[in-house]
């Protein structure tokens, strides 16, 4: 009996989530949500960005990336975080911030959210020191399943038919794929490998 009611406490607590088991809220977006989500504008990532209490999160796809790498001419590291996640795992955006903030004469950093998720974005970026913008991936282009539109993204960076994905990838200057970090090891294991990655490929 008593596993029946943690069963359906489990049920309850889930269904009251805002953001549904592996969707990213896209289909479920509001008229004054989607307000708070923007089109990708390049010109956002040539300046400091503050988090103010109605930033935007600008939508990207691959060619809004490829775009980024080529008019910076700098390689681009892409974090994907999940917003909701408050997992140790999960609360490094200022570590990797200032792996980035190291590399940044030839590096831009992007942060992507898994979910059009702006509540726990919200806090969790203003939570930080992070002075970059948060990108998420169009839903209008990949969908609104997580694992469904980052593999489908995956497959726009490799122009492979195998879908897979990571929350670490590394591009060239003209947004070719350099590396991606197999997806459950931890960013440590890519910022061991950044420096010689960054400098092997100039």
């Amino acid at each position: 009996m008593s596993r029946f009611i943690i069963l359906i406490s489990s049920l309850i607590l889930l269904s009251s989530c805002s953001i549904s088991i592996n969707s990213t809220n896209y289909k479920d977006l509001t008229q004054s949500e989607k307000a708070l989500y923007a089109p990708f504008d390049a010109e956002i990532t040539k300046a400091p960005f503050r988090y103010t209490d109605s930033f935007k999160v600008y939508e990207i796809d691959y060619n809004s990336i490829r775009e980024i790498a080529r008019t910076s001419n700098k390689k681009v590291w892409l974090h994907f975080f999940a917003p909701w996640c408050k997992g140790i795992s999960c609360e490094n955006l200022n570590y990797v911030n200032e792996i980035g903030n190291k590399y940044s004469d030839s590096l831009t950093l992007i942060f992507v959210a898994t979910a059009y998720d702006y509540p726990n974005i919200r806090d969790k970026m203003k939570g930080s020191k992070v002075t970059r913008p948060v990108y998420v991936l169009d839903g209008n282009v990949y969908g609104s399943n997580i694992s469904g539109s980052q593999k489908k993204f995956y497959q726009d960076l490799t122009q492979a038919s195998r879908r897979k994905y990571s929350d670490d990838y590394l591009l060239n200057e003209d947004g070719t794929l350099i590396y991606f970090k197999p997806f459950k090891l931890p960013v440590d294991s890519f910022a061991v490998k950044l420096d010689a990655l960054v400098s092997n490929t100039n």
